[in-house]
């Protein structure tokens, strides 16, 4: 316990500096760092004559003091953080923004529980870019690609899940996964097809709350979108 309690007092003194730091004798100005961390015991605070050091996990805990400030820093430097929406203080969307992608699931009240009846995915990033080159290549003009939307419905027997994967070519699969609650089995059918995509790319948030534009999925998705699964 008396350690522990030191710890958070007082930073962890590390092994030393590496054969390859320069810096003036007397001086605390490091023109060249190169530090040793074998015996490093994980502290986010750390000392090795002359010099401190603080990791990222340090830096940010100064934006942990409340979800705004957090959601302010995240956004800012491409971290992931979590919003829930409220209308008339009843929670309507939950939004998760992240280094690679804006995830929305629009969620209602249903049986006395907060449940998903909608989500839809931005990508940031160009799909096969990423997956097949592991190239990080956003889209043109500052958009996002909406790549997937599932629907869920749900009843006291059964729950289905229609879910429907973009690509940027036109192509599209179409997963329908129906669980029967009774028996607790599934059954998932796929079927491929080819869809327009031209209202599939929208504007990127501007600050770290600006997701009110992506709430009107009535207008952002094409009425077809939601009949494909009836014709899977």
């Amino acid at each position: 316990m008396l350690y522990e309690k030191i710890r958070k007092n007082f930073p962890e003194v590390i092994v030393g500096l590496g054969s390859l730091t320069e810096y003036e004798a007397g001086s605390t100005s490091i023109k060249k760092l190169h530090i040793l961390l074998e015996d490093w015991l994980g502290d986010d605070l750390m000392k090795c004559h002359p010099v401190y050091f603080v990791t990222e996990n340090k830096k940010e805990m100064q934006y942990l003091t409340s979800i705004k400030d957090w959601s302010k820093y995240a956004f800012g430097n491409d971290k992931e953080y979590h919003t829930i929406i409220y209308d008339n203080e009843s929670p309507i969307a939950s939004v998760n923004n992240s280094f690679y992608d804006v995830t929305i699931d629009f969620i209602v009240k249903y049986d006395g529980k907060i449940i998903k009846h909608l989500t839809m995915v931005y990508d940031k990033y160009i799909a096969d870019k990423l997956f097949k080159e592991d190239k990080y290549v956003k889209h043109l003009n500052e958009t996002m690609f909406l790549s997937k939307i599932i629907s869920y419905e749900m009843s006291d027997k059964m729950s289905k899940s229609s879910e429907i994967l973009f690509k940027k070519n036109g192509n599209a699969t179409i997963f329908i996964t129906e669980i029967d609650k009774v028996t607790n089995k599934s059954v998932t059918s796929a079927q491929e097809t080819k869809v327009n995509i031209s209202h599939n790319l929208i504007r990127t948030p501007k600050f770290y709350n600006d997701f009110d534009y992506l709430l009107d999925y009535k207008n952002i998705v094409k009425s077809e979108y939601f009949n494909l699964h009836d014709n899977a």
